[in-house]
């Protein structure tokens, strides 16, 4: 768990996971920086289980998390932010899924996401190839970054941890899991309570909202050329910026989006085990809302 100023939250997140059914873990927390009285809270719950490490300065969510990583004795590792709740059986739960499924090295589960004390709930289909394919949308649709676990012994062997990106960081590790031949699935039940408030970070009307739309392109840029690399680095950046809500296209953007997906159409092989008709549904959506901007 990476905190950062999270005073306002982590005590919820803690007691979630100390409230688990399975005792036997460890919760390694990763305070970076904070300068409100995240530290003291941390410090209230006197459990032989909770590990605190602490940097001097705010080095970013990527450092953060690998600092954890590096921490961790555990075969599996468990991923919650520190302003969302593990629901009580879901590390019993995601173990029991991960014995059955040992070819499965990254694994989500339903969600169960909070906006201003509203349930809606979140279905994750457990389908390798459809996981896949919903990286390209960029957007959540895959995984709920709380909701995940994964496999130490894979990250070790292939040398992976979080890439220093500005954003998106969750997934860009899960694009360079798909890279070192990773498969994934998810445990189809309610495990994890996600919440959307006025500090996150994704909440839509906030202004680092808006950065992180913008600062996507290269990732998404990586994704498009991952599964399809008949395309060009220019299209590919095309591609991205089509699929950028906040962009301001011209006719001329649009033209070029639209001929990228065209050209995506044409790559019809899996490459890494994504479903490719769920990424041309993914593309299709693009393509329809690019043609309709072309006739108003």
């Amino acid at each position: 768990m990476a905190v950062y100023n999270g005073s306002e939250f982590i005590s919820r997140a803690i007691t979630s996971v100390l409230n688990q059914t399975e005792p036997n873990f460890e919760l390694i927390i990763v305070n970076d920086g904070s300068s409100d009285k995240t530290t003291e809270i941390i410090k209230k719950f006197p459990d032989h289980r909770i590990k605190l490490y602490e940097t001097k300065n705010n080095n970013g969510i990527s450092q953060a998390r690998n600092i954890g990583l590096a921490h961790s004795t555990g075969d599996i590792i468990f991923i919650l932010d520190s302003d969302d709740e593990m629901l009580p059986r879901r590390i019993e739960k995601q173990i029991e899924f991960m014995q059955k499924h040992d070819h499965i090295q990254l694994c989500g589960s339903h969600v169960e996401k909070n906006i201003d004390g509203k349930i809606v709930p979140m279905h994750y289909k457990n389908d390798d190839g459809t996981i896949k394919a919903r990286l390209l949308a960029l957007n959540g649709s895959s995984f709920i970054n709380s909701s995940t676990c994964m496999r130490r012994r894979f990250m070790e062997i292939n040398f992976l941890n979080y890439p220093g990106t500005r954003t998106d960081e969750d997934h860009a590790l899960w694009i360079n899991f798909v890279k070192c031949g990773a498969t994934f699935g998810s445990c189809e039940e309610f495990l994890t309570r996600y919440y959307r408030h006025k500090k996150n970070i994704t909440t839509a009307n906030n202004q680092k909202h808006h950065d992180v739309l913008n600062n996507k392109r290269s990732l998404r840029k990586e994704i498009i050329l991952t599964y399809f690399p008949i395309l060009t680095a220019t299209q590919s950046y095309a591609l991205a910026d089509l699929m950028n809500p906040i962009f301001r296209h011209s006719r001329k953007t649009i033209n070029d989006g639209l001929t990228t997906i065209w050209k995506c159409y044409e790559e019809k092989t899996s490459l890494f085990g994504e479903n490719k008709n769920e990424c041309f549904n993914i593309l299709a959506k693009y393509e329809n809302a690019a043609l309709s901007a072309l006739k108003s």
